[in-house]
């Protein structure tokens, strides 16, 4: 079963990376992440402009393949810059590690 917001640590690392995009902090992104394709730091950099804030983030998390460790969905609501309508994305996934607590997409 799903437990909803049940690791702070988690739920901690997943608003610091949707932060990070909001922002276009590749550097952060960069942190995070063990491998990281240029490309896709590049597109973060760019959509941030129009990125006024992610909310209503909501971590769903299960026990992982290891010891310690999860695998994380996550809910979360986008708001676009100058756009009043939110749009509701629910399909990102984490493999959320907590021990390392970054991304792989790691946690």
């Amino acid at each position: 079963a799903l437990e909803e917001n049940a690791y702070a640590d988690v739920n901690e690392l997943v608003n610091r990376y949707f932060t990070a995009m909001a922002n276009g902090d590749t550097d952060a992104i960069r942190a995070m992440q063990s491998e990281v394709d240029e490309k896709n730091l590049i597109k973060f950099e760019k959509e941030s402009a129009y990125i006024d804030e992610f909310s209503s983030v909501k971590v769903y998390t299960k026990p992982g393949p290891y010891a310690n460790s999860y695998v994380a969905f996550v809910y979360y609501e986008i708001k676009f810059k100058d756009i009043k309508l939110v749009n509701v994305n629910e399909s990102i996934q984490f493999d959320a590690i907590v021990q390392q607590l970054t991304f792989e997409i790691k946690i």
